[in-house]
């Protein structure tokens, strides 16, 4: 007799499994060995099916890990940003008589490890940035201003003004004694040379001629009186707020100071 082939029946559906034709082998006449093959080879394509399926679930998976890397390294460079901003930031609140200077410092080191040179650019909230040196002032005649300043603060680069400060403590000296660092050379336009890691604090004048009390409309006081602390108690609106910057010469911003002069 010739040999006779027979088409067999699917024994694996699309959606079906090892699990489901397993009854269907057992009961098979098939030898043992060819039904173990079977097996194996249903598994195989089991394995196939699920290899063909798994690429498109991990690319999306990936997606969504890497989207959920870029925000972590967004918000982390914005929080390195905010604490860097912070750590090179002081604040100094000025107690300031009306046409009485006040001297303050602010210290900056020169972060570069070789010599650098920097520039001062100072601003009032409202007012236009203006970069130091200020105009030159009207000299005193018999110690007395002719002029009121353009600008209300200002560095100081006189170096007998700047002694006098060192000497009476208002301000620390410079480095070596060296106070005409801020009036020589490159100062005349606005800058100075430290060298590499070099600390400098720098000498700084705060004097107006405002004060809020000679715009302010009379006030009748409440038939239930006043306090003390009512009286004492300033408006924080009549506050000057200023930025005192400090960059490296055609470069970043290295050190900043926020100042709020207070009349008194």
């Amino acid at each position: 007799s010739g040999n006779k082939r027979h088409k067999a029946k699917a024994l694996m559906g699309p959606n079906s499994g090892p699990g489901d034709v397993w009854p269907l082998l057992a009961g098979s006449t098939d030898p043992p060995e060819e039904t173990q093959q079977k097996l194996q080879r249903l598994q195989q394509l089991r394995s196939i099916r699920r290899l063909d399926t798994e690429p498109e679930r991990f690319s999306g998976h990936a997606a969504m890990l890497s989207a959920a890397e870029a925000v972590r390294q967004e918000r982390k460079r914005d929080e390195i940003t905010r604490r860097m901003e912070q750590f090179h930031t002081t604040q100094k609140t000025l107690l300031a008589p009306f046409a009485t200077p006040v001297f303050f410092h602010v210290d900056f080191e020169n972060p570069y490890n070789h010599q650098a040179t920097f520039n001062i650019v100072i601003a009032e909230r409202g007012v236009q940035a203006y970069a130091d040196p200020s105009p030159a002032p009207t000299p005193p005649a018999q110690g007395v201003l002719l002029t009121p300043p353009v600008q209300a603060i200002c560095l100081v680069r006189d170096p007998e003004e700047w002694r006098g400060l060192a000497r009476q403590r208002l301000v620390p000296p410079p480095p070596g004694g060296d106070f005409v660092r801020l009036a020589t050379g490159t100062a005349g336009r606005g800058l100075f040379t430290l060298g590499a890691r070099e600390v400098l604090s720098l000498p700084f004048r705060y004097l107006a001629f405002n004060h809020p009390s000679l715009g302010a409309d009379a006030r009748t006081a409440p038939s239930s009186g006043v306090s003390f602390a009512d009286v004492a108690q300033q408006d924080s609106s009549d506050d000057r707020n200023f930025v005192i910057e400090v960059l490296a010469h055609q470069g970043p911003v290295l050190r900043r100071a926020e100042v709020k002069a207070r009349s008194q």
